[in-house]
């Protein structure tokens, strides 16, 4: 198994510095059905979109410039929905600790009656995360956009929240939208033991260069185009010490990871790769089940992690260390014009 997880942003946001995030190769992982054979979005007439909830009036949406003012703000919203607005979650924080510009993020909460019942989250030039609302919801936040970010390039979300967020937005723009990765988002309270020859580690200073060449491989296999250089994510990753490694009996490296808090109490997995000539051994397996413990000793209530949803090896293999699905995530890149 040569990677975990596909985290677009949606995965590699919650795991990288947002300075050093990378973003999906435009349609990848496009697939028919509700997109089309093509992996493209069908047109929608802007008439026929109705909220299934209806709209109400006592629904606000309020835009912050402060990132710990909206984590205030937030945070029982993000501590009740913390699986699936983890990453934005993440985002946030990275942004706090100054790792992007804050006069260009887009923070948004969305209330009713006193209550924060949805959030969306954007730090340019990565994609707009939303976090799952209802319809009544997604309309404020579309209406909000064509003000602040007119020709947003891309969206990820919940897939309860992505498909008519989807609607609104191309119907109100006449966007092309073209799919994005298909990934699922999975969560673990508790790790099923595993087992595989050797042990996790911290990587040692001498195998910077080794961990440069299997991050290529990483973008390589999942199809990712950069915003920064890999030689800076790894750096990141070494100075937070949020990388590790599993080493085989000899004491080399096979496999990398990286663990870190994002949720306001749980940790995500990300950026798994184990190279070509180490896979089929369990060493991704035992490494991902290693770092949960580790997250969860450290206080973290649980553990996420993103794969892709067509990657039925990954699928299986992150099942087997005791991870459970929570919810599918779509995203888009649009085009306008």
């Amino acid at each position: 198994m040569g990677r975990g997880t596909g985290e677009s942003d949606a995965s590699l946001a919650a795991s990288m510095p947002v300075s050093a995030l990378v973003d999906l190769r435009a349609g990848a992982g496009a697939r028919a059905g509700a997109w089309g054979r093509d992996g493209v979005a069908p047109a929608i007439a802007p008439l026929v979109i109705r909220a299934r909830g209806g709209h109400r009036r006592g629904m606000k949406l309020r835009r912050f410039a402060d990132p710990e003012a909206f984590l205030k703000a937030g945070r029982a919203h993000l501590l009740a929905e913390e699986a699936r607005t983890g990453l934005l979650h993440g985002i946030v924080q990275q942004l706090a600790r100054g790792a992007h510009r804050r006069e260009e993020a887009y923070l948004a909460l969305l209330e009713d009656g006193g209550e924060v019942v949805g959030a969306a989250v954007r730090t340019p030039p990565w994609k707009l995360v939303l976090g799952p609302m209802s319809d009544a919801g997604i309309e404020k936040v579309v209406a909000d956009l064509l003000e602040a970010d007119p020709t947003l390039p891309e969206a990820m979300a919940p897939a309860s929240t992505f498909a008519p967020f989807l609607a609104r937005w191309t119907a109100a723009t006449g966007a092309r939208a073209t799919a994005g990765m298909a990934q699922k988002l999975y969560r673990l309270d508790a790790v099923t033991p595993t087992e595989a020859p050797g042990r996790m580690r911290h990587p040692r200073d001498a195998e910077r260069g080794l961990l440069v060449e299997w991050a290529n491989g990483f973008h390589r296999d999942i199809g990712l185009r950069l915003h920064g250089s890999l030689d800076t994510i790894i750096d990141a990753h070494l100075r937070e010490q949020t990388l590790r490694v599993w080493e085989d009996e000899s004491g080399a490296p096979v496999s990398m990871a990286v663990g870190a808090q994002r949720g306001p109490t749980s940790a995500r997995i990300a950026f798994v790769y184990t190279p070509p000539e180490q896979r089929r051994r369990g060493y991704a397996g035992a490494l991902v089940a290693a770092i949960a413990e580790e997250q969860l000793a450290k206080g973290r209530s649980f553990v996420t992690l993103f794969t892709e949803r067509e990657n039925p090896t990954s699928n299986h293999i992150y099942q087997q260390v005791g991870f459970r699905f929570v919810e599918d995530f779509e995203e888009a890149r649009f085009s306008y014009g």
